[in-house]
């Protein structure tokens, strides 16, 4: 390879690596001009932020509802170890039959 293909292959790279970084950058800066357009357009009087306010509380509340009606629908089982977590507390252990009739054997071997 002669000094002048190396020069010819560093700057085709050199010319891809600049093409990919703007490429990177316009998309970039596309992407915050969208970002800019919304928050342009968006209201932000005491009114209009009460408004947006409203619209989250509502949003929230509908979140709740759907969230307690499907609680609701599981089974008791399953509610109780989603509340707890996939652990099980030593609270539980001890009022286990299992574990009860494991800790006596346990006992009675000493």
């Amino acid at each position: 390879m002669t000094f002048q293909e190396r020069v010819g292959a560093f700057e085709a790279e050199a010319k891809g690596r600049i093409r990919r970084a703007l490429s990177t950058g316009n998309a970039k800066l596309m992407e915050l001009d969208g970002a800019l357009a919304k928050v342009t357009k968006d209201d932000w009087s005491v009114p209009g932020l009460k408004k947006q306010l409203e619209q989250l509380r509502a949003r929230a509340e509908k979140a709740r509802t759907t969230a307690m009606k499907r609680v609701q629908q599981m089974p008791g089982e399953a509610v109780s170890k989603l509340a707890t977590g996939s652990r099980r507390c030593r609270t539980w252990r001890r009022a286990s039959p299992r574990w009860r009739s494991a800790s006596r054997r346990r006992r009675r071997s000493r």
